[in-house]
């Protein structure tokens, strides 16, 4: 099993540091397929837990996520083979109750079997487009912020690339619906790789707080693949 799926945060979602202006990241070019999943039920050995996260109707349907818990997951089906360093990941999701911050994340760093420790994360949550640098013991980084509002029962495909340059940096950047909405560059980024364990993208969601009460998000057609920069 992909690691520990339920992790507690404790940082808010307005929280961590901007990651100030710096000259445009170059645009990425997106490959071949890594892997697809149209996640009409649990061929590809995702996280499932009765009356939380589960397969129904053609989604993967996560319900009623409280305030201060981000469930995360990943399919075991993708650790199977070797991650690419420049991936290029993209879901359709939408929230149906409550209002909710829904990412994707890349370079998912620590033991398969516990919580992740390192990551970034690339997503929406109804008011705004977020680029983060995240960690488990440490305020998340705020690498890129951009308006935008997004109704609930909308559904839009979310696209997060994190791809290394030529001179070792990490470009990030995120769509949504095919535009781009976000881009930042980390010059000293979290690596491909710990311990010989690789990096692995995935999926999560938190509540806002926000939110009326507990939120629910689905996530239809997962895919990764390979990406570079000129």
């Amino acid at each position: 099993m992909r690691r520990t799926p339920i992790l507690l945060v404790a940082a808010t979602l307005a929280a961590g540091c901007g990651g100030g202006k710096a000259d445009a990241p170059p645009a990425v070019r997106e490959g071949a397929v890594v892997y697809r999943d149209a996640l009409r039920d649990n061929r590809g050995g995702w996280f499932v837990q009765k009356g939380q996260m589960s397969f129904q109707g053609e989604r993967y349907l996560w319900r009623d996520i409280p305030t201060g818990v981000s469930p995360a997951a990943g399919p075991d089906v993708l650790l199977q083979q070797q991650i690419p360093k420049g991936l290029s990941v993209s879901v359709g999701v939408e929230v149906d109750k409550g209002a909710a911050l829904r990412v994707i994340d890349c370079r998912e760093l620590g033991p398969r079997d516990k919580p992740v420790q390192d990551w970034y994360e690339l997503g929406i949550d109804g008011r705004q487009a977020l680029i983060r640098r995240m960690a488990a013991d440490a305020p998340p980084r705020v690498l890129a912020r951009r308006a935008l509002a997004t109704p609930n029962g909308k559904r839009v495909r979310l696209t997060g690339q994190c791809v290394p340059d030529a001179h070792g940096r990490l470009v990030l950047a995120l769509e949504v619906d095919g535009r781009q909405v976000a881009r930042a560059r980390d010059a000293e980024p979290l690596p491909a790789a710990r311990d010989g364990i690789d990096g692995t993208p995935g999926i999560r969601a938190y509540a806002r707080p926000d939110s009326p009460g507990p939120a629910s998000v689905a996530w239809q057609d997962f895919e990764v693949r390979t990406a570079t920069v000129p």
